[in-house]
């Protein structure tokens, strides 16, 4: 970190929106609903091999 020489992650620090990096992504464009549920984020994340966070996009 610039302001401290302290070594951290951008995954460790602390966002006013969930944010992530990745190497790809699945967009949704006007969805029927607001957010997925955890139960549709552990379905996706089973699918894919992996656990998935949902990140909204404002551009």
């Amino acid at each position: 970190m610039p302001c401290c020489a302290a070594v951290h992650s951008l995954n460790d620090l602390d966002y006013r929106w969930p944010c992530g990096f990745a190497r790809f992504d699945v967009p949704i464009w006007n969805p029927e609903r607001d957010w997925l549920e955890e139960w549709d984020l552990a379905a996706i994340g089973k699918v894919l091999g992996h656990p998935v966070r949902q990140v909204r996009a404002h551009y």
